[in-house]
């Protein structure tokens, strides 16, 4: 019976362990970002994010995270770009906060706060808009749907605001660190 439980102890830590080789081994490929099922709650995120910035209480999102950061700081812009076949352009960056901003709800810029994010239940490898031409890439963080926490996916038709567009040499974009 020991070794039994020993044994599935081993296969569940094996499992758990190449989860992550399997995302890092995913080919490069052209396809388009999709939301994906994984979903959080709005607790997790409050008290993950607290020692990292400020929560604010915000008349039209009910609640919204404002990084500690420097005042000429942007969102998707302290990291990398990585192609995730099956998935499309995922943000990667070290910034303690960014397991949750840029993969979970969207982004609003206040005159008096600055950049907020604005919780969301829906994972996905990055929530913004792209341009492109022959020698620049660009991207911007999506703004919410609607007010309040965001619990589902909605399609935006509307262009961000040309103040969010972020412009970088293509032969740049995947550079290992972009700012």
């Amino acid at each position: 019976m020991r070794m039994s439980r020993f044994l599935g102890g081993i296969a569940a830590i094996a499992v758990l362990a190449a989860a992550p080789i399997g995302l890092m081994a995913t080919p490069l490929g052209v396809t388009q970002a999709q939301a994906q099922e994984a979903s959080a709650s709005f607790n997790l995120f409050f008290g993950e994010l607290r020692p990292h910035g400020v929560w604010v209480k915000h008349a039209k999102y009910r609640y919204v995270f404002c990084p500690r950061v420097d005042a000429d700081w942007r969102p998707y812009t302290n990291g990398r770009w990585i192609y995730l076949r099956d998935r499309g352009w995922y943000f990667d960056s070290r910034e303690p906060f960014a397991w949750a901003v840029y993969h979970y709800g969207r982004w609003t810029h206040e005159r008096r706060l600055g950049w907020c994010w604005v919780p969301g239940n829906h994972w996905a490898p990055a929530w913004v808009s792209w341009r492109r031409s022959d020698d620049h890439v660009g991207w911007a963080p999506l703004r919410p749907e609607r007010d309040g926490f965001q619990i589902d996916i909605s399609v935006n038709v509307g262009e961000p605001p040309e103040d969010d567009w972020v412009f970088i040499p293509t032969r740049r974009f995947v550079e290992p660190q972009l700012s």
